[in-house]
């Protein structure tokens, strides 16, 4: 896990957050960075509702927002 990388895909999904494809993209790979989807997710398209929730989570904690 690279934990520039998820800071950097963190605030890609804050500075996309009203263009769905660029959001959802940088939480796929804010998640498959942390190891936190199935390897067999091959692209966003596959992400859920509850996956896109612990990318929100994750993005909070990197970027200090508590």
């Amino acid at each position: 896990m690279d934990n520039n990388y998820i800071k950097k895909q963190a605030q890609r999904m804050r500075d996309f957050s009203s263009y769905d494809g660029l959001y959802k993209d940088a939480c796929f790979r804010l998640l498959s960075n942390a190891d936190a989807i199935p390897p067999t997710y091959p692209h966003e398209g596959y992400l859920t509702a509850s996956d896109i929730e612990k990318a929100e989570q994750i993005a909070t904690k990197a970027l200090g927002e508590d």
